[in-house]
């Protein structure tokens, strides 16, 4: 007698979920499509990493401040999006070549972080990155909750109005070792700290951005979570 087809797609989709629920997390964010190949090869060539980046509402393109160790090997680098090819105000050019040059800037812009051109290794002296490294540790960053766990914002109190802010951007921490990738959000963390101070996890990850923002400045590193605004077409493009 032969299956009914909606018997057969309830079979096949419970397979898929218990094929799923038998994977180790780790392996369930090595499949995920979105997973940068930059933090694939990261995770594949050092021993430990932390990735900072920054969230906002005018730039989304990628920008990260990476520290990791291999080793004894400790390292800095930076991963900065620019446009690959400079587009010029005011030039006139002909229109089908400005179309591909916009087209090319448009999807570097949109591609996942790789080992490519936007990729640096950030020179610093070795006490200043043992040092650097040293003083995260001491922050628990590893092992800080962030929002998902222990909630956005403020609680509120009855009767009274909620602090919120809603264009605060935020920070986001990837942590990645041989074993594991997770990442760990925080939305507007200074402003919420300073209305309901003491919350572990963001104390942790305010201290961490304060010390990644140090050293990179000190290697150099300005301009990472700063709002930037590209210009990707001419002006009849």
């Amino acid at each position: 007698m032969p299956i009914d087809s909606r018997y057969l797609r309830l079979i096949i989709l419970l397979s898929i979920l218990t094929a799923f629920s038998l994977m180790s997390p780790e392996k369930c964010i090595a499949q995920h499509p979105t997973v940068p190949p930059l933090f694939s090869f990261l995770q594949n060539n050092a021993d430990s990493t932390m990735v900072l980046s920054f969230t906002n509402n005018w730039d989304s393109s990628y920008n990260f401040y990476i520290l990791s160790k291999k080793g004894d090997t400790i390292n800095m680098y930076t991963y900065r999006y620019q446009p690959p090819i400079k587009v010029v105000a005011d030039v006139d050019i002909p229109e089908s070549i400005a179309k591909r040059i916009t087209k090319e800037n448009i999807s570097a812009s949109g591609a996942l972080p790789s080992l490519n051109a936007f990729f640096e290794v950030q020179v610093l002296a070795k006490d200043s990155l043992k040092s650097f490294w040293g003083q995260v540790i001491e922050t628990h960053a590893w092992q800080m909750k962030d929002d998902s766990t222990d909630g956005q914002a403020c609680p509120v109190k009855k009767g009274t109005r909620p602090d919120q802010i809603y264009d605060g951007g935020g920070l986001s921490f990837y942590v990645i070792t041989a074993s594991e990738m997770k990442e760990l959000k925080f939305y507007a963390p200074a402003f919420y700290e300073e209305y309901c101070p003491g919350r572990p996890g963001r104390v942790s990850a305010l201290k961490a951005n304060e010390l990644f923002r140090s050293f990179f400045e000190a290697a150099g590193v300005k301009e990472i979570g700063k709002s930037r605004k590209f210009r990707y077409s001419f002006k009849n493009g």
